[in-house]
């Protein structure tokens, strides 16, 4: 008797969570692919996410939002791709990453996903050394100092050229977002 008592509850629990999940796993979704940039890892992180997300799910304070936690548990999660990579603590306790938190916080779902094409477009726009430090910065997880070893160059070089790309990227995407609104 008392396994059946539990049962509708860890099945109340389960659908809310499932619920909870379908509503935000885009934008989850589209935080990982602007964290990491490799489309290929988006599916398996946003997998790690999933089965963490059901494993605490039970930790969840129900009288907080949702987002903000799944988010918090998707950044952990790529700070551990990151890791896996052998990547330094640079990357995975780069700002961006919490840049790219609190923006997606802030975001609706269809705000984020319109940010992350634009993105994605813009990204395939950048030419030169400006494409050459956001793939291996943000694709490739290398550090400033890798970068600089590869293009034979200092690592203060590197990060000018990580601003100036960041900028430019940020640019783009918003004259993008502002170019789809108005036409």
């Amino acid at each position: 008797m008392e396994r059946d008592e539990a049962e509708p509850a860890d099945t109340a629990a389960m659908q809310q969570m499932a619920s909870l999940w379908v509503r935000n796993q885009n934008r989850v979704a589209g935080f990982i692919a602007a964290a990491v940039g490799d489309f290929h890892a988006v599916e398996d992180i946003l997998q790690d996410v999933a089965v963490d997300v059901a494993k605490k799910f039970h930790t969840f304070d129900q009288t907080r939002e949702f987002s903000p936690w799944a988010l918090g548990i998707a950044k952990n999660c790529v700070a551990a791709y990151f890791r896996r990579l052998g990547a330094s603590k640079i990357v995975y306790r780069d700002p961006f990453l919490d840049t790219l938190y609190e923006i997606t916080l802030r975001q609706s779902s269809d705000e984020a996903e319109d940010r992350l094409r634009a993105l994605q477009h813009c990204i395939e726009k950048l030419q030169g050394e400006a494409r050459t430090v956001i793939e291996h910065r943000y694709r490739k997880a290398q550090s400033v100092q890798q970068i600089a070893e590869l293009l034979q160059t200092s690592a203060s070089a590197v990060s000018v050229r990580l601003h100036r790309a960041r900028k430019a990227l940020a640019g783009c995407v918003e004259r993008t977002l502002a170019a789809e609104s108005h036409g």
